[in-house]
């Protein structure tokens, strides 16, 4: 399954939400889920009307940003996102919900307040031509293992990879943390109620994630589980370390055929082939996660070390500088 979604901005209607004042809309998209439901035929998608806008709470002045829902909207996604929120609640990388409410006008069907953050690591790549530096990336490694260890823990995969969810926070010190955001594909792995490990399926008619962060595994059809964010997780950090230019980043083809392209392409490139050139470590993560059963927990410990160990034996500076830093300041 794959989304895509077209923006307009600077609205300068109000929308004022218990003590919330929302005003500039920065994006408002149609978001097309779709699902191949046989390799070489059509597709059938579900539209997701969803507007995001940034504000401030009325008292405090508080910066917030606000998803809403609009009434068409075929899906509730934000009442389950909602739910992923409450159950990661606390979690330092994660951002804080403020106020939630369903049906409170007859545009919009559900609103979520929360956490105003700043750039993605995807529009902060682009500011930075393409390039960021081995300190700046192994900052990112680290600190996401950390992210999605504790997101594992509380029984969720997270199922969306990619550098557009990974938002750094506003202000000079807010610049330095890393925020998952967008819990809408998100599932649970440990029941809830029994704390059981779901089953492993497979199914090929629907595929969660963004294509070109997809594991082996979840291309196959097979369900999600940890090990999959975290084969995700390694290929984004190649795409970093290869300037945005993974072996099957320009491969082209209609929705199902670019999956059907992308995926051969991974499995024909070794973790040597893709790691080359590049410190052991990341090649070290790739065996490590592409290794493990359905039901195993990554070694978060001994992945991430890997990487403080290299930025020790780089001397890196542990100063908190990233490469985009003074990007920020220029744009």
């Amino acid at each position: 399954m794959t989304h895509q979604g077209t923006a307009t901005s600077n609205d300068t209607e109000v929308i004022v939400v218990e003590n919330y004042r929302l005003t500039t809309t920065v994006l408002r998209s149609k978001f097309q889920l779709y699902f191949p439901l046989v390799w070489k035929l059509n597709l059938f998608s579900i539209d997701l009307f969803r507007e995001i806008r940034l504000g401030v709470h009325t008292s405090s002045n508080r910066k917030v940003a606000a998803k809403l829902e609009f009434l068409d909207a075929q899906l509730l996604s934000l009442q389950y996102e909602k739910k992923m929120y409450d159950r990661l609640k606390e979690i330092k990388g994660v951002a804080e919900i403020y106020y939630y409410e369903e049906n409170w006008n007859n545009q919009y069907r559900a609103v979520l307040i929360m956490q105003q953050l700043g750039h993605s690591l995807d529009t902060l790549f682009e500011l930075c031509q393409n390039q960021f530096s081995l300190k700046t990336i192994l900052y990112i490694a680290i600190e996401l293992i950390t992210i999605f260890e504790a997101v594992h823990r509380r029984g969720i995969v997270y199922r969306d990879v990619t550098p557009k969810n990974f938002l750094i926070g506003l202000g000079e010190r807010g610049q330095k943390h890393l925020y998952l955001v967008d819990f809408a594909f998100s599932k649970f792995y440990l029941d809830p109620a029994t704390g059981q490990h779901i089953v492993d399926r497979v199914d090929h008619t629907i595929k969660v994630g963004t294509i070109r962060y997809m594991s082996l595994n979840v291309h196959r059809g097979h369900e999600h589980s940890r090990r999959d964010d975290m084969e995700s997780l390694g290929y984004v950090f190649m795409y970093f370390l290869k300037q945005g230019k993974l072996p099957w980043s320009k491969l082209k083809g209609r929705s199902s055929e670019k999956e059907r392209m992308i995926y051969n392409r991974k499995c024909d490139t070794t973790i040597e082939q893709l790691c080359q050139n590049y410190p052991e470590s990341f090649a070290f993560f790739f065996r490590q996660v592409k290794c493990l059963s359905f039901t195993a927990e990554p070694d978060y410990q001994t992945l991430q070390q890997r990487f403080v160990n290299l930025f020790k034996r780089e001397n890196f500076l542990n100063d908190g500088h990233y490469d985009w830093k003074t990007r920020i300041k220029e744009s």
